[in-house]
């Protein structure tokens, strides 16, 4: 008897694993990717949503010079308050964006390209689906630090579903239960949701665009990320998955920046943009 309900949980497992895999293998992109597809395309086709930001400097300037610094957050609204980007060390963000766009074209993209060469499709995706998975965690503390208990359950929900159905994560099989595919969460947004404004517009060498209040919120992930607690992890080991993270994601990342590059008449302002667009867009959700 007790046999007959282990084969049977393995066939549903099997079952559920297969249709989500199916459904996921065309798509190498991150929820953060897919926002930045549609607003590259918003961008080329000269479509503005209400509320975004606009390319000209003279545009949604602020009355409070705090605000304009980003530091603080309109006290009537959860909202971010509309405002010009601040940028004030802009000629060393440019500096930056030359250096990493050398480093994409010259070291990240052929690298990528090897990578997708020796590496197939289906690993690719595994490998996507293993890190994202590993992340839920993480998600479900940001989630509860932002009062969001309903979806920190889905969450939770989601990374044993994938856990134990889904082959340690390796296919997103919760893809295809609705209720367990909550927005993601990271410690930028948590801070912003608290009110924290975006601070000064950076862009990391090597990392791209960020803002200093996202900064924090990397470096903050990992002291309170769960998973490397639970597993005792030491620099050395975290910086190895890091770097396998970073290579698996590197094709699809390369392809998005020459999009948005060949795109842009100012490749750097577009990506400016885009990344504080959808860094409000997220908040918002």
């Amino acid at each position: 008897m007790t046999k007959s309900i282990y084969i049977l949980i393995f066939c549903l497992s099997l079952t559920i694993s297969s249709i989500a895999w199916c459904e996921d293998k065309n798509n190498d992109f991150s929820d953060y990717d897919q926002l930045l597809i549609e607003e590259i395309e918003a961008d080329y086709n000269g479509e503005q949503s209400e509320g975004s930001f606009d390319n000209h400097a003279d545009e949604d300037l602020l009355d409070n010079d705090l605000l304009d610094g980003g530091l603080i957050q309109n006290e009537t609204s959860n909202e971010p308050a509309t405002e010009k980007t601040f940028d004030p060390v802009e000629p060393v963000n440019r500096a930056f964006f030359y250096f990493n766009d050398k480093v994409y074209i010259y070291v990240f993209t052929p690298v990528s390209k090897g990578y997708v060469k020796i590496t197939p499709k289906f690993a690719r995706t595994g490998i996507k689906n293993f890190f994202s998975n590993l992340g839920s965690p993480l998600r479900v503390v940001n989630n509860l630090l932002q009062g969001k208990i309903k979806n920190a359950g889905a969450e939770t929900g989601r990374f044993f579903v994938n856990t134990f159905l889904g082959f340690l994560g390796f296919i997103d099989s919760a893809k295809v239960f609705k209720p367990l595919n909550p927005p993601e969460e990271d410690l930028g947004q948590t801070f912003g949701k608290w009110g924290i404004g975006n601070g000064p517009y950076l862009v990391i060498p090597f990392l791209g665009p960020s803002t200093l209040r996202d900064s924090a919120g990397m470096v903050g992930e990992f002291y309170i990320n769960p998973v490397f607690y639970a597993y005792d992890l030491n620099s050395r080991e975290k910086l190895i998955m890091d770097a396998t993270e970073a290579t698996n994601s590197m094709p699809s990342r390369m392809d998005l920046y020459k999009t948005l590059k060949d795109s842009a008449l100012d490749p750097y302002t577009a990506a400016r943009n885009a990344y504080m667009q959808i860094r409000k867009e997220q908040i918002k959700k």
